[in-house]
């Protein structure tokens, strides 16, 4: 049982100058976890982050399958998360979310989709020349 989740996209970072401060949130608020590392500790939670040659987290992918409060270990790190960065995630029944890290908070962000109708113009055939 479970309610299945996937991501859609992301657009995340966190500088290597603030890898550490979130590994200690995170161990902080979860200290159940592998804490080797930032990556050991999320990869414990479903989520797989990758690195700059800089050392920065220049990306995240979601590469668990069912929902189990997986915004609680990103509400940990969102203080450290850089501005502007997102996860949009889909559920199984076809409802998209996103969250969005703004001045060191999570969002929740619901989508409405808004289907619109737009005509394409075919030519009729009449048998006329």
């Amino acid at each position: 049982m479970g309610y299945h989740i996937f991501m859609r996209a992301s657009m995340f970072t966190i500088k290597a100058s603030d890898v550490p401060m979130a590994r200690a949130a995170l161990r902080s608020a979860r200290p159940d976890l592998p804490h080797n590392s930032l990556d050991d500790a999320l990869a414990a939670l479903g989520w797989e982050i990758t690195f700059s040659p800089e050392g920065d987290v220049d990306g995240i992918d979601f590469v668990g399958e069912k929902y189990r409060a997986d915004e609680d270990p990103l509400l940990a790190i969102a203080p450290f998360v850089e501005d502007g960065s997102y996860i949009e995630m889909q559920g199984e029944g076809g409802e998209m979310w996103r969250w969005a890290f703004r001045d060191g908070r999570l969002y929740e962000l619901e989508a409405e989709i808004i289907w619109s109708e737009t005509e394409i113009a075919a030519p009729v055939l009449t048998g006329k020349p």
